[in-house]
């Protein structure tokens, strides 16, 4: 078989992709060529359908996963290059680029955002990666430094279209834990000499 003839196969080639809970949506495949990972796991397998487990937890990441392929449509925008020049995303990549990671920050805020560069990360997806990179960069850049715990602190989430919050058990990845303080050490190494006088 000719390498023109098996392109034109896999143009009608339709991937189901499963999320952990259950969640199945269908993509074609040449969209999902986007991502290293699919195309290796589809070529190696030869299966049409493709499970992610914890990776992808739930349908919504899935979801936005989906959408971003949908409006690439298996086509890699130019990167976003670094370091970035505008705070505005549409002056730094495509007018659909922008509009998929500014809506995506906006409805889930940004413990979903860092939650799906960390899945980019995952699906070896250099365009949804750089882009979501690109935008974390854009909420600090020319913001004071004092400023910065409070803007990328996974804890102040927007709220979504639906009011409701994302909550940390409705994404993939754990919320950081944050370090004790040497103030609330000193005050537990305090606790436990008290309690081994007593």
């Amino acid at each position: 078989m000719s390498s023109l003839n098996l392109e034109e196969e896999t143009k009608e080639i339709t991937l189901t992709l499963v999320a952990q809970d259950g969640t199945r949506i269908e993509c074609p495949y040449e969209w999902c060529k986007l991502s290293k990972l699919i195309t290796i796991t589809f070529e190696d397998a030869q299966s049409t359908e493709i499970e992610f487990n914890e990776h992808i937890a739930t349908g919504d990441l899935l979801r936005i996963i989906v959408d971003y392929f949908s409006i690439r449509k298996g086509e890699a925008a130019p990167l976003v290059e670094d370091p970035l020049e505008f705070a505005e995303m549409r002056k730094v990549t495509t007018e659909e680029n922008a509009q998929f990671i500014d809506n995506l920050f906006t409805t889930y805020g940004i413990y979903m955002l860092y939650d799906v560069t960390n899945i980019a990360n995952y699906l070896d997806c250099a365009s949804l990666l750089n882009l979501c990179c690109a935008k974390i960069a854009s909420l600090v850049k020319n913001k004071p430094i004092k400023d910065m715990p409070s803007i990328l602190n996974p804890e102040n989430r927007k709220k979504g279209v639906n009011g409701s919050y994302i909550k940390p058990d409705t994404v993939a990845v754990s919320a950081p834990v944050t370090p004790a303080t040497p103030v609330e050490d000193a005050e537990e190494d305090a606790e436990d000499d008290e309690e081994m006088q007593e």
